[in-house]
């Protein structure tokens, strides 16, 4: 019962995550984006851009094309807590970094997106999550911070979801992750092979597969001492495994 009831939660949760894209104005390459428009071609932003205060379901950017870089700069994607910040569907390459994304439904949606790459953002103060990885597979989320999401009343699930087929995702490179109301990673629905490496977090469990039988207590316990010795770098993967 209570995965059923998960399941039709988290089917609830993509559903109104994806409602509401539209038809928007192209950008990317030197033209400007604003919110709602469709990036093409890769685009580092800078003072013309104007992606913030976005409202709507639909609000932020969706990605179109694969082999495409977002490089924000440090400018910001924020809307007034609707839509998703960023939305990319069925493409592979896309790298988004150095974004600060917030207050969306979720930050960053990733359905069917295949070998891309985020890293060093800041995604914060999102209702039900930072990032959704949904039929997502060998994506690498680098850096940066993930916190204050799911900070909503209602149902929320955590910094990074990791759902329906997505396999093979790696999460590295000294991501700090705090004050996340369910969990710093939350792995759901036939989700396995989701490797998580060690990172600066105050040896918290960020997520496991349900085929792993310890449970994070035990793991923490492991991986208390830091045996790896690693403070942000990118780190060998720690394999927990019965001898």
């Amino acid at each position: 019962m209570k995965k059923s009831c998960l399941i039709l939660l988290v089917a609830a949760f993509v559903f109104v995550v994806m409602s509401g894209f539209g038809s928007a104005a192209p950008c990317g390459g030197v033209v400007a984006c604003s919110c709602n428009d469709t990036l093409s071609s890769s685009r580092t932003l800078n003072a013309s851009d104007n992606i913030t205060g976005c409202t709507g379901s639909g609000a932020g950017l969706t990605i179109n094309a694969s082999n495409v870089v977002l490089d924000c700069a440090a400018y910001s994607i924020n809307g007034t807590l609707n839509g998703t910040g960023i939305m990319v569907t069925g493409l592979e390459n896309i790298t988004i970094k150095n974004c600060t994304i917030g207050k969306f439904l979720v930050g960053v949606n990733f359905t069917g997106v295949n070998g891309s790459t985020l890293s060093k953002n800041i995604i914060t103060n999102n209702t039900f999550g930072g990032v959704l990885l949904r039929g997502s597979l060998n994506n690498v989320i680098s850096g940066g911070e993930f916190g204050w999401n799911n900070q909503g009343s209602g149902f929320g699930l955590g910094g990074v979801i990791i759902t329906s087929g997505s396999n093979g995702n790696n999460i590295t490179g000294g991501v700090y992750m705090h004050n996340n109301k369910n969990s710093a990673v939350e792995i759901t629905i036939s989700s396995n092979s989701t490797i998580i490496d060690g990172n600066n977090i105050n040896t918290k469990i960020l997520g496991k597969s349900k085929k792993v039988l310890l449970n994070k207590k035990e793991l923490r316990l492991i991986l208390l001492d830091n045996p790896m010795g690693q403070n942000d770098e990118m780190t060998p993967f720690i394999v927990i495994r019965k001898v």
